[in-house]
């Protein structure tokens, strides 16, 4: 018997405005329509499935705030009745009400995709957008806000619905109302419902720190040197294991008035683990993590074996410790949306029975732990993951070799054989914190947190007859800023329209201690941690070019002045590595010139490489290692890249036209890779 453990992790950041109360972002609202209902609700059809699920603290209050009246400015924009809406209020619009994945999200739906290719398919900047403005309709307005609600609820909870999917347009204002009072309905019915499959003890439901920090890094800022000893670290130096505490205290208080019991296990922020870390969650009574199987690889066991628990020891204080299969995990995160659901269900059982094959006949039976975000993958796959999830969960129920367990019942039956004396200090993301310290933005923010957590203190100290409830809320903003999400968005690894958004809200929350304190703001404060405003993996074309197509770089000019892509990598919404890792575009008068960096190891692996052409004329050609036809493709391979030039009459097309394409890895249906992994890259060809 092999058994399995899966652990879907339910996370947003704060997005709560400490101005006014309510939230600048959507998510929480948007991910519970899509995501956190459907997620458990689904085991009601297989009894035989069992599992765990971790909601964070964060996402688990700002539910809370939706049903007690908090909203956010893109429900707002949908509740106005349409003649009161202000053009800037129909530019966000125009903006915010399409979902990002178009093929799953859009397309599905006729009504959305006409008004989506009304507005354009490209992205537009906000001036483009207003001239869109007089194109629409009031009735047209309408539909795209009911749309804006319609289009995230998962397939499982529509039928009190139907008669709006069905009609699809000309909807009244007394409909989107209705359509607003089932969003609050599905609201209502989450946190109740993990309560209820808990209870029956089919589910296990864990918990990370309140406001999702890297307790690691709480602990001490040094922690990061571990993995990396060349980690540019803040002038400060960071150490409140207290600080720490409280987020894991505050967790567990939650935890108790909604479940009324006691956690048994705490999946750390962003599997962030370290040896410092083990008495804090031991003291807590916590009795197990979860992380990596990288750090496993690293820390000091005397017999490392993937599929089994470890019992992590710091002096007479011990904490249950289990490490996810990192390939199995991202192969539902990354890798299967696009294959067929029974096709991709299959290939997970044939992987599993594999495990079990290396799995010692004698001792304990082995443990496959898969753990993944819970929501961010399920808009790739067509009906939200659904049909994915119930072929997966069939093969499991049926299959007599594999049994599906919650992490506590594994570890109650089969407590750990192997004792780990040192805990290597790291994330789920390569094994160390590089992605939350030492880029200079990152360590600004570490900075600013400090010296508004100082200036909090000592006015503690010398106040000690202040008022309690201030004190309070001073401290709440404090724990807020250790979030992991700021620091998430800081430096050059992740891309996102909202970024300068975060940036101002994490400074805000931090500029609210000063406000509660009745002191100045620190002019630091008011200004942009963020230095280069909105990063993008895109740059466009900025001329013709005339490459020579050999396979290798000709000279430094050769691709100046193309477009180019370069790979989004790491994190819990994109692969931590991947085979290509640029894309140079550009065009003349004839052709369309290509050229893709790949890794050494491509030609090893020798997955396909294809063009997915979707505007003007959607077409898709293999490019390796099989190339297409000499009459319309130059292809030619060298070492790390390959070239490639298209004759604009394979089109047909004349210039200038709109260009939108995807770079995909694996075959058609059963993709690897996809480049960019959302919007296609658009670009103009000019005639001159």
């Amino acid at each position: 018997m092999l058994y399995v453990s899966f652990l879907w992790h339910m996370h947003q950041p704060m997005y709560e405005d400490p101005r006014t109360g309510n939230y600048r972002l959507p998510w929480v609202r948007l991910h519970a329509l899509k995501d956190y209902y459907n997620m458990v609700a689904i085991l009601d059809e297989f009894p035989q499935i069992h599992q765990t699920f971790n909601l964070s603290s964060s996402l688990i209050e700002q539910i809370e705030g939706y049903l007690n009246g908090k909203t956010d400015p893109y429900l707002e924009r949908v509740r106005r009745p349409v003649d009161r809406l202000s053009p800037a209020a129909k530019v966000h619009l125009l903006k915010e009400a399409f979902p990002a994945q178009q093929h799953t999200m859009i397309l599905p739906y006729p009504r959305l995709h006409e008004l989506w290719l009304k507005r354009g398919e490209e992205d537009l900047n906000e001036e483009a957008l207003h001239h869109k403005i007089a194109d629409f309709t009031e009735q047209e307005w309408r539909d795209l806000q009911v749309w804006s609600v319609l289009a995230w609820i998962d397939p499982m909870l529509r039928e009190p619905l139907k008669r709006f999917y069905e009609q699809g347009r000309h909807f009244t204002e007394a409909d989107k109302l209705d359509v607003l009072a089932a969003q609050d309905s599905i609201l209502a019915r989450i946190l109740p419902k993990y309560a209820e499959v808990q209870a029956r003890g089919q589910i296990e439901l864990s918990i990370s720190p309140y406001f999702h920090p890297i307790l690691p890094l709480l602990i001490d800022t040094n922690s990061a040197l571990e993995a990396l000893p060349n980690t540019k670290l803040p002038r400060t130096r960071f150490a409140h294991r207290e600080d720490a505490a409280r987020q894991i205290e505050m967790a567990i208080a939650l935890y108790r008035r909604l479940f009324h019991t006691t956690p048994h296990g705490l999946w750390p922020s962003e599997g962030s683990v370290s040896q410092s870390l083990i008495p804090l969650i031991a003291n807590h009574q916590i009795q197990w993590i979860a992380s990596d199987e990288e750090i496993l690889r690293r820390s000091q066991v005397q017999l490392q074996f993937l599929y089994q628990p470890y019992r992590v020891r710091a002096g007479d204080q011990t904490v249950d410790i289990v490490f996810r299969d990192h390939t199995l995990s991202d192969l539902i995160a990354f890798v299967y949306p696009t294959w067929a659901p029974d096709r991709a269900a299959d290939d997970f059982i044939q992987r599993l029975h594999a495990i079990h094959q290396l799995t010692p006949a004698t001792g304990s039976p082995g443990l496959v732990s898969v753990i993944l975000d819970g929501e961010n993958c399920w808009e790739h796959y067509p009906n939200d993951g659904n049909d994915f999830l119930r072929e997966l969960y069939r093969r499991l129920s049926d299959d007599p070799d594999l049994k599906t367990t919650t992490i506590r019942d594994y570890l109650a039956a089969f407590p750990p054989q192997q004792t780990i004396t040192h805990l290597f200090a790291g994330s789920w993301l390569n094994h160390n914190f590089k992605m939350w310290i030492g880029h200079e933005e990152e360590n600004a923010a570490w900075e600013a947190v400090s010296v508004t957590r100082k200036t909090l203190a000592t006015y503690q100290a010398q106040h000690p007859a202040c008022d309690p409830a201030i004190l309070a809320a001073a401290w709440r903003e404090i724990y807020i800023a250790e979030g992991s999400d700021w620091f998430w968005w800081y430096g050059d690894e992740h891309v996102d329209e909202h970024i300068l958004l975060f940036d101002e809200l994490f400074r805000e929350h931090l500029k609210q201690v000063y406000r509660l304190l009745e002191k100045g703001i620190p002019t630091l404060l008011n200004l942009p941690i963020k230095k280069n405003g909105r990063p993008s993996p895109v740059r466009q074309p900025q001329r013709r070019i005339q490459p020579v197509i050999d396979g290798k770089e000709t000279g430094f000019y050769e691709w100046r002045g193309a477009g180019f892509y370069t790979a989004v990598r790491g994190g819990t919404m994109y692969p931590a590595s991947t085979q290509i890792h640029a894309i140079h575009y550009g065009y003349d008068a004839g052709h369309l010139f290509l050229r893709i960096d790949v890794e050494p190891r491509y030609w090893h692996h020798q997955a396909p490489v294809y063009l997915q052409v979707v505007h003007p004329t959607p077409r898709q050609w293999q490019l390796a290692p099989v190339p297409p036809p000499e009459n319309e493709w130059q292809v030619v391979a060298g070492e790390d890249l390959f070239e490639a030039s298209l004759r604009w009459d394979a089109f047909p097309v004349e210039l200038p036209t709109p260009v939108g394409f995807y770079v995909i890895v694996g075959e058609i249906g059963r993709e690897l890779e996809r480049h960019p992994p959302q919007h296609p890259i658009f670009f103009t060809a000019y005639d001159d």
